[in-house]
């Protein structure tokens, strides 16, 4: 009763706002049509180091506006992914925000996404993960810059499936928001100076939410009464951050700071009671960067950057009370909780140069260097007498002090062979001195037919060897357990087609592709079996994309996504890859009567996701069915007249759909579940 009464309330503050804003605003006016114009204006420089039209760059590239995003209630970077063709952004057991790329991705131990944040890389060194950015409010990005497919040419480590640029918003504002499970957010961006002054930019902010009332599916342990589950699913979570940038005669320096606290979501092994010690991330950062001009046709670049991270995994469940480990016939008696973490530090510096050779030929030029250290690692044991016990150094997930220096040079060179053709072909060799060298090439031409036709096509590869986690595990992380043997680098291969048609009213664009991907790193548990770091076998994509775009005059948008990947594993047992979604697609409406009021009505279709075929001992799903969700949000500008101030609400997935994904490691026979219907609230007001 109390549940219905608060989403009574929830939906009468909706239709005040929506009612507020039909009272206030005023008409739309020829302002609006400024926005047919910036289908076609669109500015990148992720694909090729140096500021193009995003239609006009070689390689498929997608740039997420941050206005956009938040008109349709997207509240975070993970979010806002979403809504990428090819992209299905989902957790796994604890909680870790995954992003399935093409097909590929649902169970890497790291993340094969370069991660950025005004063009600085974020990914830890040790596992590779940016969890912290991928929860970031839009309420703070000015926009994402995406790269579909391989982008190791350019950006080296951890750019395997794609980059992820985020780029955060200037001016002065304060962020106030809310909705379902108790989330609370605010966020405040200050900026100060500019022209021929020194710029100080500052964006801080922080949010808090409870755990969602999901309850997990039963686990591999519940058939045979027991562990917990159905347990509650600890997905609640508080974090702050603060980034701070200084502008002052071609210098820049950016600072970044954040901290993540989230509870253990389903449960790495098991389904967790309640008590357990949460997730902990911290992030620190500090960038520099100059430019110089020396000459019109000459750009050179330097920068420095040095981050420190630590990670505290959230404690979880090796195997409850009453089960054997793997093999054994022996039950285990008593219920113990096992915490891992490891910290870490990267200093990096690069040198770049950009050459206008002629007005038709560039050539772009760098070397980085990058040095990572592991600075601490750790595993406990925790008893249900409180006692914690601090388990030896060889039993941590990673060795302490374990290293890696990275030794990078790029090459790309940008020749327009006619008007209409513009030829780009790079060469990246990065030398790791525990791994040895690899070269990963790209060559691309784009032909502009005319004003409204443009073709692509592109060839790349990329590489990724183990991270530090993976190729220096604890000698007795499990003991008697070898987690690596011979782990052999990721390697990707992509050839890609793409037609663009483009008017100043609609942006269409198709893109064809086939991926191959060779030894996939994984961490795998297969039910009653020792755990394992291993490759999985040969993978082959093949799929295509749709993204469509169109205003009709200043009132009305709609855009829509189809993306299609045939992925197969020929190694797996039914020849489809682990995770694999088939057909995803978004498609939605936003209709504005006034030019202070917008309505936004938006669909996600996410198709039939492959999962696991093991043979073990509770059968596992092998196939999750498809699911549609719809999301309503409105929007409204300085109402009654308050310059500066806009109010957003709305409610994600309508219908109330809940659904279930895979769940890796696969410990939960019939998934992970999701779903269910929120509310959202926000206020800013500009100053």
């Amino acid at each position: 009763m109390n549940a219905c009464l608060r989403w009574m309330a929830r939906a009468r503050a909706l239709v005040c706002l929506v009612a507020f804003g039909s009272a206030w605003a005023g008409d739309s006016g020829d302002p609006e049509l400024i926005a047919l114009l910036s289908l076609l204006q669109e500015q990148t420089t992720i694909a090729t180091q140096t500021r193009m039209n995003a239609d006009f760059v070689p390689g498929m590239v997608t740039v997420l506006q941050g206005a956009d995003m938040r008109a349709r209630g997207r509240l975070t970077v993970a979010d806002a992914l979403s809504e990428v063709a090819g992209f299905h952004v989902t957790v796994n057991n604890t909680g870790d925000t995954r992003a399935i790329v093409r097909g590929v991705g649902a169970t890497l131990a790291a993340t094969n996404l370069k991660m950025m944040i005004d063009g600085v890389a974020v990914n830890r060194p040790t596992d590779g993960s940016a969890d912290w950015l991928m929860r970031m409010p839009m309420s703070q990005v000015e926009r994402i810059e995406v790269i579909r497919g391989p982008g190791s040419a350019l950006y080296g480590g951890f750019a395997f499936s794609g980059v992820v640029n985020v780029l955060t918003r200037d001016g002065n504002a304060v962020t106030l928001g809310g909705g379902g499970h108790s989330d609370r957010r605010a966020d405040l961006r200050i900026d100060r100076g500019g022209d021929a002054q020194p710029r100080l930019m500052l964006r801080a902010g922080g949010w808090r939410s409870a755990d969602s009332g999901l309850m997990t599916n039963p686990d591999n342990f519940a058939a045979n009464g027991n562990g917990h589950s159905p347990a509650p699913v600890f997905d609640g979570e508080h974090g702050r951050y603060a980034l701070a940038s200084l502008e002052a005669g071609g210098y820049r320096m950016q600072l970044r700071h954040a901290n993540l606290v989230r509870g253990g979501g389903y449960g790495r092994t098991a389904a967790l009671p309640a008590g357990l010690e949460p997730r902990l991330e911290r992030v620190s950062g500090l960038h520099l960067s100059k430019a110089w001009q020396p000459g019109d046709a000459l750009e050179i670049g330097a920068s420095l950057g040095f981050q420190d991270t630590d990670v505290e995994q959230a404690a979880y469940i090796p195997i409850p009370a009453g089960a054997g480990p793997p093999g054994s016939p022996t039950a285990r008696g008593i219920e113990t909780a096992r915490r891992t973490g490891s910290s870490d530090q990267s200093t990096e510096g690069e040198l770049t140069a950009r050459w206008h050779v002629r007005e038709d030929h560039q050539l772009f030029l760098g070397a980085s260097h990058v040095n990572s250290r592991v600075t601490g690692s750790f595993a406990t044991l925790s008893f249900p007498s409180g006692r914690v016990e601090q388990l030896p150094a060889n039993r941590a997930p990673v060795v302490n002090g374990s290293s890696r220096a990275l030794t990078s040079l790029t090459l790309q060179d940008q020749v327009q062979l006619r008007h209409d053709v513009e030829l780009t072909a790079g060469l990246r060799h990065d030398h790791y001195d525990d791994w040895g060298g690899h070269t990963s090439p790209r060559v691309a031409a784009v032909w502009r037919a005319d004003d409204h036709h443009i073709v692509k096509l592109q060839y790349a590869e990329a590489f990724r060897p183990p991270s530090l986690e993976e190729f220096y595990p604890g000698p007795d992380t499990f003991p008697n357990i070898v987690l690596t043997g011979d782990l052999k680098e990721e390697r990707i291969r992509a050839l890609e087609a793409a037609y663009i048609y483009r008017r100043a009213d609609l942006r269409m664009r198709l893109t064809a592709y086939r991926t191959q991907v060779s030894d996939l790193i994984e961490f795998f548990i297969n039910p009653g079996s020792p755990p394992m770091w291993r490759n999985r076998g040969q993978v082959e994509v093949r799929g295509f994309e749709l993204e469509w775009v169109q205003r009709a005059g200043p009132q009305w948008q709609w855009w829509a996504n189809l993306a299609y990947a045939d992925a197969e594993d020929h190694l797996d047992a039914d020849g489809r890859l682990l995770g694999a979604v088939d057909w995803l697609a978004t498609m939605g409406v936003s209709w504005r009567p006034h030019s202070r009021l917008g309505h936004v009505l938006g669909m996600r279709y996410v198709g039939d996701q492959e999962g696991w075929e093991l043979q073990s001992r509770v059968p596992t799903r092998a196939r999750f069915d498809g699911y549609l969700t719809l999301d309503y949000a409105v929007s409204v500008q300085e109402p009654a007249g308050l310059a500066g101030l806009s109010l957003s609400g709305g409610i994600r997935n309508l219908t109330d759909q809940y659904f279930a994904s895979v769940a890796t490691p696969a410990q939960f026979p019939e998934g992970l579940p999701h779903g269910g219907r929120e509310f959202w609230l926000a206020a800013e007001y500009a100053f």
